[in-house]
């Protein structure tokens, strides 16, 4: 009898301890505002390593340098360009975006009344092996 009673509470502690350990850690890039929550802490801390690893879509990194190498890459993302996509992401995160038909695509027009020089071909992210990243 004892010893089901200590199995008992071995069980429920182990039951309990599951439950207030909480479900598995979910990766903040399965969802859109996740990335773009990501991205700008990333350029508020000026982590544009980890931006450039982690954010930018893993294509477009490959094919930048393979042009320059990827210190270069981002030491000329520095300064000016790391502020201008930081403002431009607090202006998408209040918007919603398009999502194309398929659900991997995202796309936020800018007008040049919310941000002076506004990418005329707008903000698009996309879904890549279940992640989202940046693609311009």
């Amino acid at each position: 009898m004892k010893h089901i009673r200590y199995i008992m509470i071995l069980l429920l502690g182990i039951i309990l301890f599951s439950c207030a350990s909480g479900p598995g850690k979910i990766d903040p890039q399965s969802t859109i505002e996740g990335t773009i929550q990501k991205a700008i802490n990333l350029l508020e801390i000026k982590d544009y390593t980890t931006l450039f690893r982690e954010i930018a879509y893993p294509k477009d990194i490959e094919q930048l340098t393979a042009e320059m190498p990827f210190e270069e890459l981002i030491k000329n993302f520095e300064g000016k360009p790391a502020e201008f996509l930081l403002k431009i992401l607090k202006i998408i995160q209040k918007k919603d975006p398009v999502i194309s038909n398929d659900g991997l695509k995202a796309e936020w027009q800018i007008g040049e009344d919310e941000i002076k020089n506004a990418p005329s071909h707008g903000v698009i992210f996309e879904k890549f092996e279940g992640k989202w990243y940046l693609r311009n």
